[in-house]
C-alpha cells in the first residue's frame, strides 16, 4: 500500500491547488461518490482508493477547465478533448509525461446537469447521453456489451468525423436542453452510479466543508442522503478482496 499512499499523497497536492484556484475564480464544486465516502469514513482517502471525483455544475464547467489547463505542473484533459480516449469527463493528471497519464494521480472532473425527474422522460435522456458518449470517445467501449460494441464499430466505420462532430454537438445539446432546469433535479451523468447520482438540486447546491487529508473540501450538506443512495450502509467496509485500486494495478 506504499505505493498507493504516495500516489494519493500526490493527488492531495493537485487537489490543494485546485481548491486554490477555484476559491479565487469562484467556482462552487464538491467532492463526489468515493472522495464523499472517504472524507465521512476516513477524513480522507478510502485507504485503497487511487483518485479523487468532484463535480462542477454546467454554468461553471468551461471556465473551469480553462483555469484547470493553466496549471502548469500538471496536465488537464479536458472533457471532449483527450489525450486518452475516455467519456466526456476531464482529467488533471499528476503527470507532464503524456507517455504516463494513464497512470498518474488523477483527479475526474464532472459536469452536473439538470436531469428529467420524471422516469418517463428519462430513457429518452439516457439514449442521448449514450450517443453524446460515444462521439466523444470515438471508439467502440470493452465494456457495453458484445451487440452494443459491434453498433458502435459499424458508427465509427461509416460516419466521417463531420458527421460525428454534428452528432455530438447535436446530443449534447438535447442533454443541456433549458426545460430541464424547471425539474429541479440535477446529475452526474457520467458517473459510476448512474442514475443513482441523480439528486434533487438541493443536494449538489447546499454544501459544507469536512476534513479530507488535512484540507478543508466542500461536500454535499445532506452527504447521509447521498451516500446512503450510492452505497446503502456506507459506514461498512466492503468484503477484503474488494479492497483494491480501480484504476491503476
Amino acid at each position: 500500500m506504499n505505493n498507493i499512499r504516495s500516489l494519493q499523497l500526490q493527488t492531495v497536492a493537485m487537489m490543494r491547488e485546485v481548491d486554490a484556484v477555484f476559491r479565487a475564480n469562484d467556482i462552487r464544486y464538491t467532492l463526489l461518490g468515493g472522495s464523499v465516502l472517504g472524507a465521512i469514513r476516513h477524513t480522507g482517502f478510502i485507504p485503497w482508493d487511487d483518485d479523487m471525483d468532484i463535480g462542477i455544475l454546467r454554468q461553471d464547467y468551461d471556465k473551469a477547465e480553462r483555469l484547470l489547463v493553466m496549471l502548469q505542473s500538471y496536465t488537464y484533459e479536458y472533457a471532449e478533448k483527450h489525450i486518452i480516449p475516455d467519456a466526456p469527463v476531464g482529467h488533471l493528471r499528476f503527470s507532464k509525461d503524456l507517455s504516463n497519464l494513464a497512470s498518474s494521480p488523477t483527479i475526474d472532473v464532472f459536469a452536473l446537469d439538470y436531469v428529467p425527474s420524471k422516469e418517463s422522460e428519462r430513457q429518452r435522456f439516457r439514449l442521448m447521453a449514450n450517443i453524446y458518449h460515444a462521439c466523444v470517445l470515438r471508439r467502440a467501449p470493452k465494456n457495453r456489451g458484445v451487440l452494443k460494441r459491434l453498433l458502435l464499430k459499424i458508427l465509427f466505420a461509416g460516419f466521417p468525423n463531420f458527421l460525428l462532430d454534428a452528432l455530438q454537438g447535436f446530443s449534447k445539446n438535447k442533454l443541456l436542453n433549458p426545460s430541464l432546469k424547471q425539474q429541479c433535479h440535477i446529475g452526474n451523468i457520467f458517473g459510476a452510479w448512474g442514475e443513482k447520482e441523480y439528486f434533487h438540486q438541493d443536494v449538489y447546491m447546499d454544501l459544507t466543508l469536512v476534513t479530507f487529508e488535512g484540507l478543508e473540501l466542500p461536500i454535499p450538506r445532506s452527504y447521509d442522503h447521498y451516500l446512503s443512495q450510492l452505497y446503502g450502509d456506507y459506514m461498512q467496509l466492503p468484503p477484503v478482496e474488494q479492497r483494491v485500486p480501480k484504476h491503476i494495478k
